[in-house]
Order: structure tokens, then C-alpha cells, then sequence
């Protein structure tokens, strides 16, 4: 069973059948000055998918390869010297949000 649960701001549980990982994109949000509308892209190793925090809404999902369109360039941003924290590298998509279509598939797009 696939499951995600919001814990506290930008700090969420994954459940994967017997797999549990924490997620926490504070340390992150704390060294970098981001604009109100970003999107943080990563490889969640739980769910072997792509995982995407949302800042503006405080979400996060997890999508397979086809179901995301990357429309923006992101950058590499990494959390160095934390052991304790996921994710420890990721793409940083700015003045970005997830847009879904109503077929399901959803689109990063630069607004």
C-alpha cells in the first residue's frame, strides 16, 4: 500500500508496504530565499518514482516518468552534511507550479 501523510509543514510520511521514509524539505527551505510559487523535484527511493513538493500549497506527490511534463529548467540544489534528511539533492524549479490536466497527467509549468 502506497500512502503519504503530511506530519508538519514541509515534513511528510511515506509508507510503502513495510517501507516507511521521512521527508523533510525544511532544512532546504531555510538556506535558500525562494519565491512564494516553487517546486522541488527528486527521486523518491521508497516509491521508486519522482517526487514532487509543491511550496505554495504545501503538497507533495509522487509521479512515474509519463505522468509528468517538465515545461521549466530547474536547477541542482543539495543539503550537505545532513544524514538525517530527505531528500539530500534535488531540482529546484522556481516561479513554478504543478498543473493538472483532466485526463490526470500533470504539467511543471513557469508562471
Amino acid at each position: 500500500m502506497r500512502k503519504i501523510k503530511r506530519i508538519a509543514p514541509a515534513q511528510f510520511l511515506c509508507v510503502n508496504n513495510s517501507i516507511n521514509g521521512r521527508l523533510n524539505f525544511n532544512p532546504l527551505l531555510q538556506s535558500l530565499e525562494l519565491p512564494n510559487d516553487f517546486v522541488i523535484l527528486h527521486w523518491n527511493r521508497i516509491f521508486r518514482a519522482w517526487g514532487v513538493y509543491t511550496g505554495s500549497s504545501d503538497e507533495y506527490l509522487t509521479l512515474y516518468a509519463p505522468e509528468l511534463t517538465l515545461e521549466s529548467v530547474g536547477y541542482l540544489v543539495e543539503i550537505l552534511d545532513r544524514k538525517d534528511v530527505l531528500p539530500t539533492a534535488a531540482l529546484l524549479y522556481e516561479n513554478c507550479q504543478v498543473v493538472k490536466s483532466p485526463n490526470g497527467h500533470y504539467t511543471l509549468k513557469a508562471i
